[in-house]
């Protein structure tokens, strides 16, 4: 008579089959932390553009002092010089808010960081003037970055 041999896991399948699990782990646990970096990045990336939006909205409601727009908001403390006289006090009071909110919300300035507000005259073919607002926003270290630019009709 022979003797059956047993049926069972050797230590061997089991060390393969753990390895195998290892692997499998270690990629969904890389593809949560690439969602997550896609998901935070779009995050930024929505609140810069809530916070434009409402820049540039707030300057085409303010169409007399357009002009006085055309800002860097990169140094928050250097902001009320720069303006000069051209806004009025509520305006200044505004700019002086967007600069603080962004620097709260996406860190302060560094180099890398881009917060322009530029105000550029432009005219039609047919004689009608405009202002074309364009706004460039990014984070302390330039990485998450919007722009965006409207057009206001200057009477």
């Amino acid at each position: 008579m022979r003797l059956r041999q047993s049926r069972g896991f050797s230590l061997l399948d089991a060390l393969v089959a753990v390895a195998i699990s290892a692997v499998g782990f270690a990629g969904i646990y890389a593809a949560v932390n690439a969602s997550r970096a896609k998901l935070d990045n779009a995050f930024e990336r929505q609140q810069l553009n809530l916070l434009a939006n409402e820049m540039i909205e707030a300057v085409g409601s303010a169409i007399s002092e357009i002009d006085g727009f055309d800002q860097s908001l990169n140094d928050c403390s250097a902001l009320d010089s720069n303006i000069g006289s051209s806004l009025s006090t509520e305006m200044k009071s505004m700019m002086n808010t967007w600069c603080n909110r962004l620097d709260g919300e996406l860190g302060v300035a560094t180099n890398a960081a881009t917060r322009l507000l530029t105000v550029e005259d432009a005219s039609s073919p047919d004689g009608l003037n405009f202002k074309v607002v364009s706004l460039q926003l990014s984070d302390a270290a330039g990485k998450t970055q919007i722009a965006t630019k409207r057009i206001f009709y200057a009477p």
